[in-house]
């Protein structure tokens, strides 16, 4: 004869159910924090763009406002190349984070900020100023496609 089923043959089904939505819960949490530091990693990677990038504007606005006179152009350019290949770098790193701005921006950087290092003191003011607004349009540029990608990638919630 077949043998009653009661409610204490089902005590340990809580315990079970339990447990599944305590491993449910952490993979959800888990998965959650991944993705936020995954984020922040990107922006400061950006970040530290933007700092090349205001070093950049702010060593040329120095060398072609008077600092000509102090270091010769070969260093100068050797020290902004040096930050223009870091910028290269990190966007080869964004890259692998599915953030890729293209390496064009980089092109029209070097072409603002070297193209006439050689004839910085003999350049007339005007000429200066149009340099130096070519140089920060260009490194908006670049700031501005890399944070329209990282929106992209990563979106805001509301």
């Amino acid at each position: 004869m077949p043998t009653e089923i009661t409610p204490t043959d089902f005590t340990w089904t809580p315990h079970i159910f339990s447990a599944l939505m305590i491993i449910l819960g952490w993979s959800v949490i888990y998965r959650n924090a991944k993705k936020i530091s995954s984020r922040n990693e990107t922006f400061t990677i950006i970040n530290r763009v933007a700092d090349h990038l205001r070093s950049i504007e702010e060593k040329t606005v120095e060398f072609y406002s008077h600092g000509h006179e102090k270091q010769h152009p070969a260093l100068w350019y050797s020290d902004i190349a040096l930050h223009i290949e870091s910028i290269r770098e990190h966007i080869t790193l964004l890259k692998s984070r599915k953030i890729d701005p293209g390496l064009n921006h980089l092109a029209n950087l070097r072409e603002h900020t070297s193209l006439r290092c050689e004839e910085a003191g003999t350049m007339d003011q005007e000429s200066k100023i149009l340099m130096f607004q070519d140089l920060k349009a260009a490194s908006s540029r670049l700031l501005d496609t890399l944070h329209k990608k990282f929106e992209q990638r990563h979106p805001f919630l509301n």
